[in-house]
């Protein structure tokens, strides 16, 4: 029987294998990417099962194929791999998972004196009309009723119970069978305004969706007209702001401002009635403009806060109702003296359940009461909703949890305007998040928060799905607060840049809200981690205009700076400044009493002015202002080098004398000799040698008083070249020999080595080479009594390298050999090999190499 080859696979099948690997493909990288470890592990141990057990689909196919059989450890190892795998399973399951449905269920229809952050409902109606809103109550209701409203206001500040006041007041008195009007809530967001209002007309009245699709507002109010008819409609607009905010554009709240126009203008028997936040009431301009509204006194009512006798009355209802001991007493002093705001007296409603839910909360009935001493052990009414909000977040032990818990927060809040974002699914909080926490996360944090025990958000039911929204506005500015402590670094900037960027935007790019360098600094650091969204472009726009700014700044800042600095070091480091200083201290008539300049600067500053010609400023400058004889002789030195250069020996001769003068009154005589050799080499440039010779005699009497003898012999060491210019090589072989003898006088034998050496020297200049060499040995025996051997050796060189210059190597290496000894017997390593590289240059100098290179 001949076996027919199998079909291929049909165009169907391979399609539906395809899409169902993608949709398992899919599957998988969902679970990546939310993070989901709990399923991933329970799908590894089932892939792990399915084909790699002992005998298994991989092991028949290894042992069929390859003749592969599996080691003897790997049942053991695959078992063990499965059950930890499990394990680990179960153990993220009851750490992270959702508590279940019946745990997360939330209360509806709860009919509590407590609400916490959330409104009275309609079911609330017996209770809230006991909560001291009766007066009110009475007031807007005989102005809505009235034959002549056509549109109201209600208005107040955030917390001051108007949602309360629609839902569970004014909604259930038009909605009782001998009402005269009928009243619908209708509560914005940032949903479609018609369709918001469509949807409420679903939930209130008797029709139905189908009905109301696609129906304009005009449309829709005759509809409901017809539903509710007799009686006149009032519709109820809660929380209006949410249009105002969440439409910002002009054009994008043109279309329902011209569809209130509309109804405005008919003669249809609707009346509206707006709730807004007080401080955002100035947006309704627009409104009036376009509808051309007048209103009344009566047609704006102010929802107020409660004074302390109301907020007193409620709190012993609340008390009453939840079975909470209270104190007559107490409660009337809390609500004066702790409850009551600063500024207005007053007591806001969402204190008073705040307050409650804290106290009902308490788990001892010690503490659950309203009297002193559980108002003094909960902290007292300073900070409350904080103590409130952080409380509640506590019951989040792990960091992670309470991060994801005010993540959540804050997607429901608008941050820049400080109104609550809308209401969302969990869907949508989801994707808004997905950047920094897990689908997993965001789920359990949301059902978390709205618990019937925590209340932090409210839900919205809506046919199939839920919504959830922030419970209170009054939790924005604690939320901010917390979130700067909660909530990681990358978090933090994420949030900056957002609100940053909006402000930016909303303010038609003023720099007034550019970042600041610390903001960009922390930016740059958590760069990898931003989260640009929808507003990329716009960010980066801005951080590049921040950038921009910053570096101008800097860039004038750095410009300012170098000027300074520059200027800085022109005064104090030149001439020309240091002239500047002079000027400055002569023409200042209060220099007296101002800090002097140095002698130092002074005498720069004279050289300066001299160079200048201006030669009697220099000479009363030094005069005025110089009393150390060193900076007046280098004044004379500076003086005296620039004077060939200022012209003839007619112009410079009565300078020259004058400097003479000065330098006779310099009562240093080292400094006064330095100055007359310099003046006598002035006078030589001049080829005037009888002047020079003159002043030479003067240095040289000069110097003969000078008292140090290392001073005295260098000094005589200087004039005695002078002499030799003037070719009176006699005279100046008179000068070095009482040099030398000066020179023996000094005590320091490295001194006097080195004196000896540089006499020796200059005698080598004149080629008077047997008095040089005689004064070479006496160095040489005076270098031999240095107790130093690294002095010793030095000067032991300085002798070698001066019988070099007259050619005597015998001698040279001789003395260069005697350096060698010495230099062997330095301590310090460093100095003995410094001393040992000098040797060896100055044998190869000699052309020894072998010695040098020894």
């Amino acid at each position: 029987m001949n076996s027919k080859p199998p079909k291929p696979p049909s165009p169907n099948a391979v399609k539906t294998i395809t899409e169902e690997l993608v949709k398992l493909f899919q599957w998988i990288a969902e679970l990546f990417r939310s993070r989901n470890w709990f399923t991933l592990l329970l799908l590894t141990d089932v892939v792990l099962i399915l084909f790699l057990t002992p005998g298994g689909i991989v092991a028949q196919f290894l042992n069929n194929w390859f003749s592969l059989k599996l080691p003897e450890w790997y049942t053991l190892a695959f078992w063990l791999t499965v059950s930890v795998l499990f394990l680990a399973a179960l153990i993220i399951a009851v750490v992270t998972m959702p508590s279940s449905d019946k745990e997360e269920t939330v209360e509806f229809n709860e009919r509590k004196t407590i609400k916490g952050l959330q409104p009275f409902s309609f079911e609330d109606r017996e209770i809230f009309a006991r909560l001291q809103r009766q007066k009110s109550l009475r007031e807007c209701l005989e102005t809505v009723i009235n034959p002549s409203f056509r549109f109201g206001i209600i208005l107040g500040e955030s917390g001051c119970g108007k949602t309360s006041f629609l839902q569970a007041g004014l909604c259930p008195k038009l909605t009782e069978p001998d009402a005269s009007h009928y009243g619908i809530y209708i509560r914005f967001s940032a949903q479609e305004p018609i369709a918001t209002i469509r949807k409420s007309f679903c939930q209130t009245l008797p029709l139905q969706d189908s009905e109301v699709a696609n129906l304009d507002l005009l449309a829709l109010l005759k509809l409901g007209i017809e539903a509710v008819s007799p009686k006149p409609l009032v519709l109820f607009f809660d929380q209006f702001e949410q249009f105002l905010v969440h439409y910002q554009r002009k054009e994008d709240r043109k279309p329902f401002i011209n569809a209130l126009h509309d109804w405005y203008v008919s003669e249809l028997p609707v009346k509206i009635v707006v709730s807004i936040r007080e401080d955002l009431t100035g947006r309704l301009v627009e409104l009036q403009k376009v509808l051309g509204y007048s209103l009344a006194p009566q047609d704006v009512h102010r929802l107020e806060k409660f004074s302390p006798n109301e907020a007193s009355k409620i709190l012993k209802v609340i008390a009453e109702g939840e079975n909470i001991r209270f104190e007559d007493n107490f409660i009337e002093e809390l609500a004066e003296r702790e409850l009551a705001s600063r500024e207005d007296g007053l007591i806001s409603p969402v204190d008073l359940q705040i307050l409650s839910w804290m106290v009902e909360g308490q788990k001892t009935e010690e503490l659950r009461a309203f009297n002193r001493i559980a108002f003094q052990k909960l902290g007292g009414i300073e900070g409350l909703l904080q103590r409130f909000l952080e409380r509640t977040l506590e019951a989040r032990i792990v960091p992670a949890q309470r991060q994801a818990a005010v993540k959540v927060l804050l997607a429901l809040t608008d941050l820049d305007r400080q109104v609550r974002a809308g209401e969302f699914t969990i869907s949508q909080l989801q994707d808004k998040l997905q950047a920094s926490l897990s689908r997993a996360e965001v789920a359990e944090a949301t059902h978390w928060l709205a618990r019937g025990d925590v209340r932090l958000l409210t839900p919205f039911q809506e046919k199939d799905e839920t919504r959830y929204g922030l419970a209170h506005e009054r939790l924005i500015p604690v939320l901010m607060r917390l979130a700067g402590r909660e909530l990681s670094e990358v978090d933090k900037v994420n949030q900056l840049l957002e609100r940053r960027v909006n402000q930016w935007l909303g303010n038609n790019y003023d720099s007034r809200f550019l970042l600041s360098i610390w903001d960009l600094w922390s930016i740059q650091q958590q760069k990898p981690y931003l989260i640009w969204g929808s507003k990329r472009q716009q960010k980066e726009r801005l951080i590049t205009a921040s950038w921009r700014r910053i570096n101008l700044v800097t860039s004038i800042l750095t410009i300012a700076v170098l000027l300074v600095v520059s200027f800085s070091g022109w005064l104090w480091y030149t001439p020309e400044g240091h002239i500047q200083q002079v000027r400055w201290k002569i023409n200042n008539p209060l220099g007296s009493s101002l800090e002097r300049v140095s002698d130092e600067q002074a005498a720069e500053a004279a050289i300066a002015i001299a160079k200048d010609q201006r030669w009697q400023l220099a000479f009363n400058l030094v005069d005025k202002y110089i009393n150390r004889a060193e900076d007046k002789a280098s004044f004379i030195v500076g003086l005296a080098k620039i004077m060939p250069q200022q012209g003839g020996y007619k112009q410079a001769h009565p300078k020259l004398q004058k400097a003479l003068t000065a330098t006779k009154e310099i009562k240093d005589s080292y400094a006064q000799s330095l100055a007359l050799r310099e003046i006598a080499a002035a006078y030589g440039q001049f080829k005037n040698e009888a002047a020079a010779q003159e002043v030479l005699k003067s240095a040289l009497e000069v110097t003969n008083q000078i008292n140090d003898p290392y001073a005295q012999s260098e000094a005589l060491r200087e004039i005695a070249p002078a002499y030799g210019q003037f070719k009176n090589e006699a005279a100046a072989q008179e000068v070095l020999k009482s040099a030398l003898e000066v020179t023996k006088q000094i005590n320091d034998s490295s001194l006097q080595s080195h004196a000896l050496s540089e006499i020796a020297a200059a005698y080598g200049q004149f080629k008077n080479e047997a008095a040089a060499q005689e004064v070479l040995k006496s160095a040489l025996e005076v270098t031999k009594q240095i107790n130093d051997p690294y002095p010793q050796s030095h000067a032991l060189r300085e002798i070698a390298a001066a019988y070099g210059q007259f050619k005597n190597e015998a001698a040279a290496q001789e003395v260069l050999k005697s350096a060698l000894e010495v230099t062997n017997q330095i301590n310090n390593s460093y100095a003995q090999s410094d001393a040992l590289r000098e040797i060896a240059a100055a044998y190869g100098q000699f052309k020894n190499e072998a010695a040098a290179q020894e």
